[in-house]
């Protein structure tokens, strides 16, 4: 049986973890950057997301993405950044938030040239393949705004229609279409704001404190 290599994720910590898995790398290096166990050694952080990454590992092109994108930890570097994200939403592994960080950059030229088509086909697909809120509500404003662009000349049957409300760029103001994306959200009640909220305080663990009351978590 080969033996495999163990590395502590920290000088402190008692936690293992084999290094050959790309999950494992990822939260070690979650680990790292957060100084959870130990110092926290931004350096090493990065060099296990840049090994998981290679392997493609979604978490790990995601965690590059917005270390660039933000600066944090490295020196920002939009295009950079979108390459990452780009690349984890073309995995097979995509989901949601990779999906949306990608619209994000496309939606808004950072990083790369604005292209609101490929960013709504994103934002779609992360709304109703995985139910991700954001997107959600980026659909609903979109159609309830007029601002879905309309198709390219080349697949539009009459590239030279300008449709009800006239504009050249984008389709008409649909309140159906932003209703197909907010009735499920709305039939579900509060019960999608309540797993934001507790998603949010989870990733700030300062925030689940003041809002639990407590100090010791």
């Amino acid at each position: 049986m080969p033996r495999r290599r163990w590395q502590r994720t920290s000088t402190r910590s008692q936690v293992v973890v084999p290094f050959e898995t790309t999950n494992a790398e990822v939260a070690a290096a979650g680990m790292f950057l957060k100084g959870e166990g130990g110092d926290a050694n931004h350096t090493r952080a990065v060099e296990l997301y840049e090994r998981a990454a290679a392997k493609g590992n979604v978490a790990a092109l995601n965690g590059l993405g917005y270390a660039y994108f933000f600066g944090n930890h490295l020196p920002q570097d939009l295009p950079r950044a979108f390459g990452y994200f780009r690349e984890a939403s073309a995995s097979e592994a995509a989901e949601g938030d990779s999906l949306f960080n990608a619209a994000h950059c496309l939606a808004n030229g950072l990083g790369t040239e604005r292209d609101e088509g490929a960013a709504v086909a994103l934002y779609d697909a992360a709304a109703v393949r995985f139910g991700h809120f954001d997107s959600i509500h980026e659909m609903a404003t979109r159609h309830m705004l007029g601002r879905v662009p309309r198709p390219s000349p080349s697949s539009s049957p009459n590239p030279n229609a300008s449709g009800g409300d006239g504009h050249p760029l984008y389709q008409p103001r649909n309140v159906n279409q932003a209703l197909r994306y907010l009735s499920p959200v709305a039939r579900g009640g509060d019960w999608g704001g309540r797993v934001r909220s507790g998603f949010d305080a989870f990733l700030d663990v300062g925030k689940a404190r003041r809002k639990l009351g407590v100090s010791g978590l």
